[in-house]
């Protein structure tokens, strides 16, 4: 099985389905395209990718767009995960985030980030 774990906190908060369209762009990264989120909370994030499996590395701080318009910038993160989903002749891969100490700003700008850019539960 093709699991690397390096940070495994319990998830405090649910997870919201992105709309499509929200992307993670890698600073570390800067030759890759960004890559497509799949769902966040104000604790972290996944996303799918291309490829060969990234180096840890490569994920120290990340920004989040909506098509090409930047929300949030430079979130401070960590790997919790990252395995593959599907081996074709493009693997693809699923990438887990833990958000690090973040300032207001970046806070704030997740928390609209979130309410503006996934898809929220139905209301009871």
């Amino acid at each position: 099985m093709d699991l690397k774990v390096i940070y495994n906190p319990e998830r405090t908060t649910e997870r919201f389905k992105a709309v499509k369209r929200t992307l993670v762009w890698c600073h570390q990264d800067a030759e890759a395209l960004p890559y497509h989120l799949i769902d966040i909370c104000t604790e972290g994030l996944s996303f799918r990718y291309l490829g060969a499996q990234l180096a840890s590395e490569v994920f120290i701080k990340i920004s989040l767009y909506h098509e090409k318009t930047l929300i949030v910038d430079s979130i401070p993160v960590e790997v919790v995960s990252d395995f593959l989903l599907e081996d074709n002749l493009a693997p693809v891969r699923r990438a887990s985030l833990h958000f690090k100490s973040l300032s207001d700003n970046q806070y704030q700008s997740l928390q609209y980030f979130i309410q503006n850019f996934t898809e929220q539960p139905p209301a009871d």
